[in-house]
């Protein structure tokens, strides 16, 4: 093996060196914590602008009676929540179902594609990873192989909400409005796209907010199937909308 080459300043320009790169990387791990704090107190004010109030504690009860025909999913916080009446967000306005300003939740076609992003004169499908941090990521595609007849009507095109079906739990309805994107992406079967009603509402950027605050959060990951801890699944069009 060929030896791996270097340049090598003196012992005091090394120290100024690594004295530089620890001042930049402790100033840029500052910014990052600062904005994670802008990002956190935004979302507070969004929630706070839409009348939610942070959710009343769960009562000390170790033991309780409920019935389960009264019930989606079972856990111990959840169920005492409800029955306690601890479970409601205090809100300023109207409570609406997510079918009530979408007519559908379409998802995608996974074929088998090719280990690598589709060129720019290549039709793609998209992977999990366009949607699951909150913004759109075209890159986050595999081609199409040259044998297999692309689906038209899945491209993607701006002005769309999409949103993952299936993830770790804290990734699944991770939602994400495309601002803009290339030509020639298909949506795969594990991302849903909202069809909207017409007149609708609701923008697509106001619900690709909603979908992220805490209440709504508590809503999907209550809903989640799936044995493994790697593969949540929104189990159906109906417990999303």
């Amino acid at each position: 093996m060929r030896p791996f080459k270097s340049r090598l300043p003196t012992l005091d320009e090394q120290r100024a060196i690594v004295a530089a790169y620890d001042a930049a990387t402790a100033e840029a791990a500052a910014k990052e914590r600062a904005a994670d704090e802008v990002e956190a107190q935004a979302m507070s004010d969004f929630e706070a602008a839409l009348g939610y109030a942070p959710p009343v504690p769960a009562p000390d009860r170790p033991g309780f009676v409920a019935s389960f025909k009264d019930f989606d999913r079972w856990s111990h916080e959840g169920v005492l929540r409800r029955i306690t009446g601890a479970a409601t967000a205090a809100t300023n306005w109207p409570m609406v179902e997510l079918r009530q300003a979408i007519t559908d939740l379409e998802n995608g076609w996974s074929p088998k594609c090719l280990d690598r992003p589709a060129e720019a004169d290549e039709w793609g499908v998209l992977k999990l990873g366009a949607v699951s941090f909150g913004s759109y990521d075209e890159k986050q595609n595999k081609a199409l192989p040259p044998h297999l007849t692309r689906r038209a009507a899945l491209e993607v095109q701006a002005g769309q909400v999409l949103i993952s079906r299936a993830n770790i739990t804290r990734l699944v309805g991770a939602t994400a409005l495309i601002r803009q994107t290339r030509p020639m992406l298909m949506l795969c079967d594990k991302i849903f796209r909202v069809i909207w009603r017409d007149p609708s509402p609701v923008l697509p950027e106001f619900i690709t907010e909603v979908l992220r605050i805490t209440e709504v959060r508590r809503q999907i990951e209550a809903k989640l199937t799936g044995t493994s801890p790697t593969m949540k699944n929104i189990p159906n069009r109906r417990c999303c909308r």
